[in-house]
């Protein structure tokens, strides 16, 4: 059956250029996988789509894959010159643009600032990181020259801007300010962050639709649309064109203007534009966290908010918007999160009622006060305002964050099962009630991973040193070579690797796992050993593991420090009757 009365050709155009996208990826991964979703996208399209616009559709598949092979496809020479812009730097390693690319480099940058243009020289290494866009890493021998151009004075603009605010609110109120009128989350700090995230509004850091609304709004006040647009455009430019200030801006632009044609404004159709558009110019975008959440927010508030001011029709107007537009958000954002970020909150209700409101003042008043970082009187004047409202800030966020329950570390399997409880509910609302029979079999399920039905050992990387995960029944310990004195960091690793205890085992030591096994640390070496043979050693870069009758080598993960990635484990031991009898890499 053919769809004539709701199609919509830029949907299906997007989702051509996704499939494309997604198939250039699993061409380098999986190319039986690769086969199969492009087949059956061809297909669905010969079956459900007007015959006129399957060659369109073909023609979208090809550029999404070829603009992402073309992406990824750059290799550098060795000790060659080349043309970097640095666009994030710390004492070690920076993070430059190469054509459009992002790669990363290593070496000495110490005349070198966030900004500048440079020539260096240096050797390549190849290594694709999907999620970010870059390409490889070029190790830094020689920095041939350094300039400047009007990009890098934005640059020098924004650090003048935050020493400015600095003499007026604080260093740590400033980074805060940075971050949130501006994306500059370079002066950002950590417990603040953690904050925000902990109470589920971090989104706030992030230039988004709400901050492109915010701006746009305003300026219209007071401008004619055309000088609205061209100033929020310079805005998304000025905060580092985020993949959500770019959808929000493209949006903004085609509902305005289908106003102006007098040209009926379809959402979804003007969703997938913004997202066409995005991908063509950056294709791995198509596997960017923060791109993917702000698309299925976007969505989720199209498609649920209405109904759930329906449903909260008794409560307060302001309880029930807020409540709505955080659960209609969440009810897309929700089950991503679980496979991605591993992480799962409920305080997204009462930040959006309290806080989001203080910062969207902040937001405005440290917009205003561009034009007038050259008059005093007046920019100290928005200054004070803005450290009252920080000041209100703080105290609520304390409050709520006493108040609020903890974010939630899940663990793979925990993201199947809510996953797979969220199912069940949609399923039973269709019709289908006998699948109410399936959710005491998943909270059965749910509650077998907090048991070891067998001891097991697993290796796990740890910032700045490595350790090891006993479980036996419903006991589990970390014992690991790095003394965790920070508590909140100690209780966050502790959640993501699902451990109830730690236990700081000095270099030299050797600790009893039961009666017949032992973990010790020397160095950065770590080892498993029972009365008769070493069973596990394990140092930076391998494992060497001792099995019945033979002994295997195992490359190791490093902890990524610039990434800042989550502890992970490395291997799975299983011990029955003091042997060790599998492994899982």
């Amino acid at each position: 059956m053919k769809i004539e009365i709701t199609f919509r050709p830029l949907v299906i155009f997007c989702v051509s250029l996704i499939v494309g996208c997604l198939s250039a990826l699993l061409f380098k991964c999986n190319i039986f996988l690769d086969v199969v979703i492009a087949a059956s996208f061809f297909i669905f399209t010969y079956l459900y789509c007007p015959k006129k616009i399957i060659i369109i559709c073909a023609i979208f598949f090809v550029i999404g894959f070829l603009s992402f092979i073309t992406y990824f496809n750059v290799t550098l020479e060795d000790n060659k010159l080349y043309c970097l812009r640095i666009i994030s730097i710390n004492k070690y390693y920076a993070k430059a643009n190469y054509f459009g690319r992002s790669l990363e480099l290593s070496g000495n940058f110490d005349k070198v600032e966030r900004g500048n243009i440079v020539f260096v020289k240096g050797k390549f290494e190849k290594k694709d990181d999907y999620q970010y866009g870059t390409i490889g890493q070029l190790k830094i021998k020689k920095i041939d020259k350094i300039n400047k151009d009007n990009i890098s004075n934005i640059y020098d603009f924004k650090e003048a801007l935050f020493e400015r605010f600095s003499k007026r609110i604080g260093n740590e109120k400033s980074g805060m300010l940075m971050a949130l009128c501006f994306g500059d989350r370079t002066n950002l700090q950590k417990d603040d962050k953690s904050q925000l995230e902990t109470l589920g509004i971090v989104y706030i850091i992030c230039i988004s639709g709400l901050h492109m609304l915010i701006v746009f709004k305003f300026l219209k006040k007071f401008l004619p649309l055309e000088a609205a647009i061209i100033i929020t455009a310079f805005y998304t430019a000025f905060t580092g064109c985020e993949p959500a200030s770019l959808r929000a801006l493209i949006m903004i632009i085609n509902f305005q203007f289908s106003k102006r044609v007098r040209r009926n404004y379809d959402f979804l159709s003007s969703l997938c534009l913004s997202a066409l558009l995005i991908l063509i110019f950056k294709p791995y975008y198509i596997v960017n966290i923060a791109f993917t959440l702000s698309f299925l927010a976007t969505l989720g508030i199209k498609l649920f908010y209405k109904k759930l001011t329906k449903v909260f029709y008794r409560l307060p107007k302001r309880l029930n918007e807020s409540l709505s537009i955080g659960l209609s958000v969440q009810s897309l954002v929700m089950p991503y999160s679980l496979f991605t970020l591993k992480t799962l909150t409920f305080a997204f209700v009462f930040g959006n009622l309290f806080l989001i409101p203080i910062y969207t003042g902040i937001i405005i008043l440290g917009i205003i006060s561009l034009p007038f970082i050259y008059l005093p009187l007046v920019f100290n004047f928005i200054c004070n305002l803005i450290w009252i409202l920080y000041i209100a800030a703080i105290g609520a966020s304390g409050l709520l964050e006493k108040l609020s329950l903890p974010i939630f570390y899940v663990t793979s399997y925990d993201a199947y099962i809510i996953f797979a409880l969220y199912l069940v509910y949609i399923l039973f609302k269709l019709g289908y009630k006998k699948t109410a029979y399936l959710i005491p079999m998943l909270f059965i399920l749910a509650m077998v991973q907090f048991y070891s039905f067998i001891p097991s050992v697993s290796y796990v990387c740890l910032k700045g040193g490595e350790g090891v995960i006993v479980r036996n029944k419903f006991k589990s310990v970390l014992i690991s070579n790095v003394n965790l004195k920070d508590q909140a960091e100690k209780d966050k690793i502790l959640k993501i690797i699902n451990v109830n205890s730690f236990i700081y085992a000095a270099k030299g030591v050797k600790l009893s796992l039961n009666d017949n096994y032992f973990v010790s640390f020397q160095e950065h070496c770590l080892k498993v050993e029972n009365n008769t043979k070493q069973i596990l050693m394990a140092d930076k870069n391998e494992a060497m593991f001792n099995g019945l009758g033979y002994s295997k080598n195992y490359d190791i993960m490093y902890f990524d420090n610039k990434n800042n990635q989550y502890p992970f484990e490395e291997g799975y031991f299983c011990i029955i009757k003091d042997k060790i009898i599998g492994i899982k890499e």
